[in-house]
């Protein structure tokens, strides 16, 4: 249906209770009505004007209203048309419509149309797929300081004998002489041309400049900066501010010129993020049609970007039918508004793609086949606000929303997707100044992303990031550090510039170099050291540098290619570190790339490409913290057979004029090689402290590894998990005798990296044991030890059987299997096939090795069944067996479960009926496994009638509790099991026992009893007495009501009492106690010990005796120097052949016959005494 789109400012009410999708379900939804064909601000400068021609355009009723273009008083606003196919009918209509056309890029068409007229043109230019404002570009221009000429090293260059003679840069900004400064530039030696003070007398070549007034003159800037570092070069401009077209054409233009450099610092808006548009376009046919080396500002929005996968839902925040959801959170935690912070209150554009093709990219791709839209909000605790939305149809379009939010606070943006299928990936950019640390969950996947796209992004292109030149190694700062704002890449390219979805999205490893920015230049924007000249800030000064060193460089060699340029320009770099990421990143980074140009190395590079000498790293060892032991050395490649001279810088390391030096400090190093035929090269080291490594150690195997039998395993070190840098690896394995290394080999892979690769394992290498030796410089410590758990494929031990049954039968089909964790699912096959079985009336046990099937009928004949045996390695089959249903017998009725008091009485009865008129046999069986197997019984003093139609049961023992039973009819007929339930009434299972004990012990009395909810009473029965009492804690007794009495200290006054004990249980068969037999308590005194019979010297075989039964417990002899111990009963016989010095003394100790401990110390009766 035709929809009108609309520019929305309105307050949503969420419902504030229940869950989160209730707490964010709008009850007052928009009408999000769509218009086709004008975008971005079109439909709304249409509709103003149509009501009232006079009426006055401003933010508050125009979308984008900053961004648009006007002139003519308003009366005219710059747009892109877009046609699909080729362009040319669209042209042709568009001629006919005097429209004016500013520039045309096959369908692609950017023209200053009446606004009163826009209506007019769509109808009668039927070809129009849709038209858009063509919104103002975007430079990437700051204010603050630098000198980028020294800090990039271009000054040395130039001392090389290059100053860019003979070489053409062209230049794309916004405007050159708007400001009308040219001139004074010119003549004050800023610029080249006539009059120039230096005799740089050729004047800039402007191919075109900008239309619209309000020029900064930013493109004067960059060209003054490249006329201070390659004064010679002979310079080009074209405006890129007249649309994106226009953009495109300049660059064309520019290389037809016949510009060997071009460098530009501007971007669109509504430039392709995930395929190259026209001006990503135009800058691969500068490079690659005409040798052109192209520069692009990498961009001032650093990691300011959401890219993430798409995730759709169900959840419509304007209503039914206006659009669902995308899910910034997880399914877990939802959350379908993002939270922004705005660090001030400049505007914040908001760009939102989606990975659908462009249609404005030409080459017949065929644009986008979902719809999505935008909508920026605020929020104040209670309720919702919607200030800025961007809601184009994009069907067969262009996948790009736009909106722009001012103030200051946290917005929200919330993304959703109005029709056609859910994109698989998204990515939001921000324009402006936002923070992702104050408002938005750190857990969100897919923040902080890089923010360079576009053409910038190109192939061709070379993006260059922005390093502050106080921050760089000419002004003491090594390695040098990035701009905050300078934007990183990493952003991926999805389609071919035909819209087609690419097997694997390229990733470009954008920026590739880093230069510097800050350059004075003669007028744009402030001086800030203060030196009497403004300072040029950002990524759009820092291209104009890269690409003057370019221009020295090819004065150097004019045969230098771009590929050649890039690669010296990255070989010359000073590697920079990504502060967003741990550690030191050494090598690329998304943030700056190679690092810090030298321009001075790379135009020597350059002159010495004739030269055979080639110098790459061999090795570089970081120093251990504090103890400066850092090492380096080179290799020669490539190299004649000359003498070469070694300098390494700073300083006179150990071994300069080496290869390889020693003892080097944390710092940065360079090897300068020379031959002495004024061909020279060098490479840099950037050497740093390593902390010792530290790992947390666990005593028990947290992180078990479980693989497969015949199958692989990896082992992971997590660098996170310990401290410090690791710089080799060595894997170790305990089978049992302790840790030994491994070495490489079909087996184990990668024994000397963080992560060990096992295959072909055995069942024998179950429980073996895996650490990893981790090393730096400074030490080595040993990894947390790893077990590897080994899952045995599985194995069918035993097939299951197949069986011969009767109607009404139950049976149980049972497989036997080896391995580990194994799971069990039977299948039947009916005569379709098999299929999985489920529980029910005919069916249990499923899942088990053992099946049940209960209620069979004549239906069941010739079923086969099978058990799939599985665990999470392997999943095996097991043999078929086939149920074969013999019609001869039909069992009427099944024995039933029964309950019955502990030794009473009960009957299981069958009925069936035998139609061969044959004689019928019956064998009652019994199962202790709950039914799984059965074994025949006989007739005994519980069991009569075990082989008729009735078992009788009597007198039954509570061990027949849970047994199940069933009656096997002519040895093949199986009755179901009927389940015996036998309710238990208490019973004493062991008795107490008589205890002696000496006076002053303790004494204690036993009881175990079988039953329900059992309770006990002990009572005692005294010489006294004469009959039994009930005992009460207290005094000796402790326990008196549980199935232990203890006595503490009895007297000689309890000696032969008589002690049993009365239990109880709570079951519905109880009525009586049980009650246990008597047990006596003997309390004895014990006699002093007597002294020993004899006590004179030892001669063989005489004996040595005690006079009382006490037990000898050691015999040792104490003098003179004692060399034996002896152990005895009541004496010590020395046997013939005994030695013993003269004057030998024995020691006897005569310990307690109670044999244990005297609790009350006060006990006259001795723990031992020697005699």
């Amino acid at each position: 249906m035709k929809k009108l789109y609309k520019w929305l400012i309105y307050t949503v009410l969420f419902i504030v209770i229940g869950s989160q999708l209730q707490a964010q379900t709008i009850i007052n939804a928009p009408n999000l009505n769509k218009n086709s064909k004008l975008q971005l601000g079109l439909a709304e400068v249409f509709a103003v004007k149509q009501n009232n021609i006079n009426a006055v355009l401003s933010e508050s009723n125009v979308p984008l209203y900053s961004l648009q273009n006007f002139k003519e008083n308003n009366s005219k606003i710059r747009v892109d048309i877009i046609s699909k196919g080729n362009g040319d009918v669209l042209y042709a209509e568009l001629l006919n419509l005097n429209i004016e056309i500013v520039a045309r890029q096959q369908n692609y068409f950017t023209c200053w149309a009446e606004i009163t007229q826009l209506n007019n043109y769509l109808n009668k230019a039927p070809s129009i797929s849709f038209m858009r404002s063509s919104l103002k570009a975007l430079n990437n221009a700051g204010i603050v300081q630098s000198q980028g000429d020294a800090a990039q090293r271009s000054n040395l260059a130039r001392a090389l004998g290059v100053n860019g003679a003979g070489v053409k840069v062209g230049v794309l900004s916004d405007s050159y002489n708007h400001k009308g400064g040219a001139a004074a530039g010119v003549a004050n030696g800023e610029l080249p041309g006539t009059g120039n003070p230096a005799g740089f007398t050729t004047d800039i070549t402007v191919l075109a400049e900008m239309t619209n007034p309000g020029g900064s003159d930013e493109g004067r800037a960059m060209l003054e900066i490249i006329h201070d570092v390659a004064p010679g070069a002979q310079l080009y401009y074209y405006t890129a501010f007249n649309g994106q077209t226009d953009f495109a054409a300049g660059i064309k233009a520019l290389a037809d010129a016949g510009c060997d450099i071009i460098v530009d610092d501007v971007f669109y808006y509504a430039e392709p993020m995930f395929q190259d548009g026209i001006i990503a376009q135009a800058v691969d046919y500068a490079v690659n049609e005409k040798g052109a080396t192209y520069f692009s500002s990498a961009g001032n929005y650093s990691n300011r970007s959401y890219d993430a996968a798409y995730q759709g839902t169900t959840f419509e925040p304007f209503g039914a039918g206006q659009g669902m959801a995308h899910n910034f959170g997880t399914d877990a935690d939802p959350i379908y508004y993002l939270p922004v912070a705005k660090t001030n209150s400049s505007a914040v554009v908001v760009a939102l793609q989606w990975d659908e093709p462009f249609l404005s990219a030409g080459n017949g791709s065929p644009g986008s086949a979902s719809d999505l839209d935008l909508a920026l909000l605020t929020y104040d605790g209670s309720v919702y606000s919607v200030i800025a939305t961007s809601f184009a149809d994009n069907i067969n379009g262009d996948p790009v929303e736009l909106a722009q939010v001012f103030g200051s606070g946290t917005f929200y943006v919330a993304v959703v997707r109005y029709s056609g299928p859910d994109p698989t990936h998204l990515k939001l950019n921000f324009y402006g100044s936002i923070n992702w640390d104050t408002s938005t969950p750190s857990n969100i996947v897919g923040i902080k992303a890089g923010s360079t796209v576009g053409h910038s992004n190109a192939t061709g292109a070379i993006a260059t990031g922005a390093a502050h030149y106080v921050k760089t190694p000419a002004f003491g700062v090594n390695p040098p550090e990035v701009e905050s704002f300078s934007s990183k890449g990493g952003t991926k390219v999805i389609f071919s510039k035909e819209g087609i979805r690419l097997a694997s999205p390229i990733d470009r490893f954008k920026p590739e170099i880093t230069a510097p920015d800050g350059a004075n230049n003669s007028f744009f924007g402030y001086d800030s050291e203060p030196d009497g000249f403004p300072n040029f800030f950002g990524t759009s000064a820092a291209a104009p540098h890269a690409a003057a060193v370019a221009a020295l460089m090819l004065e150097a060699e004019p045969s230098y290619t771009p590929a050649n340029i890039l690669t010296e320009l990255r070989n010359s770099s000073t590697d920079m570190d990504d502060p967003t990421t741990p550690g030191f990143d050494i090598g690329f980074d998304y943030a700056t790339g190679a690092g810090l140009i030298k321009a001075d190395v790379a135009v020597q590079a350059a002159i010495n490409s004739f030269c055979k000498i080639s110098l790459t790293q061999a090795s570089q060892v970081l120093s251990c913290a504090g103890l400066n032991n850092g090492s380096a050395s080179v290799n020669l490649v490539n190299n004649g057979p000359q003498s070469y001279t070694y300098d390494w810088t700073p300083g006179n390391p150990t071994g300069d004029g080496t290869p390889s030096v020693t003892g080097l400090s944390p710092g940065t190093y360079t090897c300068t090689v020379s031959d002495g035929n004024f061909c020279t090269a060098e490479v840099g080291f950037n050497i740093t402290e390593t902390l010792p490594l530290s790992y947390p150690f666990y005593t028990e195997y947290l992180d078990n590894v479980y693989a497969c039998e015949a199958g692989s395993a990896e082992l992971i070190v997590n660098p996170l998990s310990f401290g410090g840098s690791a710089s080799g690896f060595q894997w170790q394995v305990n089978t049992g005798s302790g840790f030994s290394d491994l070495t490489e080999s079909v087996d184990f892979e990668g024994v000397n990296n963080d992560s060990l690769l096992i295959h072909n394992i055995t069942n024998g290498l179950n429980n073996y044991q895996y650490r990893a030796v981790i090393s730096n410089v400074c030490n080595s410590i040993n990894s947390d030890t790893t077990l590897l758990k080994v899952n045995q494929l599985p194995a069918i031990v035993t097939e299951p059987v197949g069986q011969n049954v009767c109607v009404g039968n139950q049976t149980t089909l049972s497989v036997v299997a080896d391995g580990s964790g194994l799971s069990y699912q039977w299948q039947l096959n009916d005569g379709t096939g098999f299929s999985n079985v489920s529980s029910n009336g005919n069916y249990s046990n499923v899942n088990t090795p053992n099946l049940r099937i209960s209620n069979i009928s004549n239906d069941f004949n010739n079923y086969a069944y099978r058990c799939v045996v599985f665990n999470s390695c392997q999943s095996i089959n097991s043999s078929s067996a086939v149920i074969q249903v013999d019609p001869t017998i039909t069992i009427l009725g099944q024995p039933g479960d029964q309950a019955v008091c502990q030794n009473g009485n009960i009957a299981f009865v069958i009925n069936e009926v035998n139609i061969s008129g044959g004689s019928t046999v019956y064998q009652w069986q019994r199962s202790t496994n709950n039914g799984l197997t059965y074994g025949n019984i006989s007739n005994n003093s519980v069991y009569s009638g075990v082989n008729t139609r009735t078992l009788n049961l009597v007198n039954i023992p509570a061990s027949l509790h849970n047994s199940r039973y069933r009656c096997l009819i002519n040895n093949y007929c199986q009755s179901s099991g009927a389940l015996l339930s036998v309710i238990p009434i208490a019973t004493v299972t062991s008795q107490p026992t008589n205890v002696e004990i000496c006076e002053g012990n303790n004494a204690i009395f036993n009881i175990q009893a079988a039953g329900v909810g059992l309770t006990y009473r002990w009572q005692v029965k005294t010489n006294a007495s004469g009959n039994f009492v009930n005992v009460t804690d207290g005094g000796i007794y402790q326990g008196a009501t549980t199935q232990s009495l203890q006595l503490s200290f009895p007297s000689a006054s309890n000696n032969e009492n008589q002690y049993r004990c009365l239990v109880w249980g709570t079951s519905s068969c109880d009525v009586t106690a049980d009650t246990s037999s008597v047990a006596i308590m003997t309390v004895g005194i014990a006699a002093e010990a007597q002294i020993i019979s004899w006590n004179s010297p030892i001669s063989t075989n005489v004996g040595v005796t005690q006079a009382v039964g006490y037990i000898v417990g050691i015999n040792d002899l104490i003098a003179p120097d004692g060399k034996a111990e002896y152990r005895a009963g009541n004496s010590i016989l020395l046997n013939p052949g005994f030695e013993v010095q003269q004057g030998a003394v024995f020691k006897a100790i005569i310990r307690n016959p109670c044999q244990t401990t005297v609790i009350n110390e006060n006990s006259p009766i001795p723990k031992e005494i020697v005699k």
